[in-house]
């Protein structure tokens, strides 16, 4: 009986043996699964972050590899790719903390030193950085279009449109008729009122790439306003609204194409839709009160002009319609301040285009820099007139105009950040 029972508690021993082992099996293989899963889910991310990449939808990509960095946080190959592509989206602060990381993982290599040159030259830091890169990167480099794209946004930033056309120039040497070289240099054109020019830049950037809705739109842009060409005009602004539908300039441009065309039932709705998502869109508010003003409904006109005016106040023309519409309505003496504040407004826009063409050949003008900052503050574009100033302050710390419109900000409890150039 005894034995019976010996065989018996170790027949049970067993069984619990073989259970636990079999537990511990499942346990080893759920695990695996999960760790293999986790792999295969980053590594999907991966492969979706550089199908962005090639499309230069860099704000897509860096989201897809910031799940990569989630799994594979001690790689230093991730950490590189995160920070160039979220200084191509222009995420600076993340850029930095990547970069940073990389630095720890793998030191001071000669990537780690190209992107952090990269990174100091995209946001208008012009000076050491510029001249590292143009003495080590040569068009035979294999990043070289990818330092020609930082220095052209930084060339951009800090207004020298001369050096930027030449950087296209040989952006395009280096990759013929890409369409991003063709954008930028479409935008040197523009604001230096070179409008032929810059309407042939952004043509052949949409006829190189379709897809490029930034091109699409300054095109339509351009069509309507300097050539009076809405149909043409609205044939961009629906293609830029393919690839990206939500993009509020090119519903914004759609909008106008349509009432100029004389379709304003077709416009309202479209500004309407518009005003839902942005009720802060000043030249959509504008262009609101230009169809009310049409539709005789100067009271509604009117509401919609002063917002307008009231967020954008150097919009001449939300200014001028806003005017007409004070007369019909014989507000005269409203009417009045408001053509004095027109002047103005004209005066300013007149020296602001007088100021960037002598930027051209001065673009060491501390003096210009910081009257162009002085006129943006002017006109509540604080983003713009801080990128102003730093770039007074950079060429002369010690302007003494720049340190006082800086001072003046800073006193009215706002935050500058003067370190970088526009």
């Amino acid at each position: 009986m005894l034995t019976g029972l010996r065989h018996l508690t170790s027949a049970m021993r067993r069984r619990r043996a073989a259970t636990f082992a079999a537990i511990a099996a499942v346990l080893v293989i759920v695990v695996a699964a999960v760790l293999i899963g986790r792999q295969l889910w980053a590594l999907n991310h991966h492969q979706a972050a550089q199908r962005d990449i090639d499309r230069w939808k860099f704000a897509d990509a860096y989201a897809h590899l910031r799940h990569c960095v989630d799994v594979w946080p001690n790689d230093p190959a991730i950490q590189f790719l995160a920070a160039r592509t979220a200084r191509r989206a222009n995420l600076y602060d993340e850029a930095e903390q990547h970069l940073e990381r990389y630095r720890e993982l793998r030191g001071l290599t000669d990537d780690y030193n190209l992107e952090r040159a990269l990174l100091q030259v995209q946001q208008g830091d012009m000076n050491t950085a510029e001249g590292y890169l143009r003495s080590t990167i040569n068009p035979d480099h294999p990043d070289a279009a990818l330092v020609l794209e930082a220095l052209a946004k930084g060339l951009w930033k800090t207004g020298r449109l001369a050096t930027l056309i030449e950087c296209t120039n040989l952006w395009l040497s280096v990759r013929p008729e890409e369409t991003h070289a063709l954008y930028y240099r479409g935008r040197a054109f523009e604001l230096g009122h070179a409008y032929h020019e810059a309407v042939e830049a952004y043509q052949r950037s949409v006829d190189a790439d379709p897809a490029n809705s930034e091109s699409q739109v300054r095109l339509g842009n351009l069509l309507l306003d300097q050539f009076s060409q809405p149909a043409e005009a609205l044939e961009h602004f629906l293609l830029a609204l393919q690839e990206r539908p939500e993009n509020p300039e090119a519903r914004l441009g759609l909008a106008r194409s349509r009432r100029q065309l004389g379709d304003r039932d077709e416009a309202r709705r479209l500004l309407d839709d518009l005003l839902v998502d942005y009720p802060d869109l000043a030249q959509a508010l504008a262009e609101r009160g230009k169809i009310a003003l049409q539709d005789e409904q100067p009271d509604r006109a009117e509401v919609w002009l002063r917002k307008a005016v009231e967020l954008a106040p150097d919009d001449k023309d939300a200014l001028f319609t806003l005017i007409a519409c004070l007369e019909e309505r014989n507000q005269d003496e409203e009417a009045r301040l408001s053509r004095e504040k027109l002047k103005k407004v004209e005066s300013d826009l007149k020296r602001w285009d007088e100021i960037l063409a002598l930027l051209v050949h001065t673009p060491e003008n501390a003096d210009l820099c910081a009257e162009l900052a002085e006129i943006c503050l002017r006109y509540r574009k604080d983003d713009e007139g801080l990128r102003w100033l730093a770039r007074a302050l950079q060429i002369n710390p010690n302007h003494e105009e720049a340190n006082k419109l800086l001072s003046a900000y800073q006193q009215k409890g706002k935050r500058a950040r003067p370190a970088r150039s526009p």
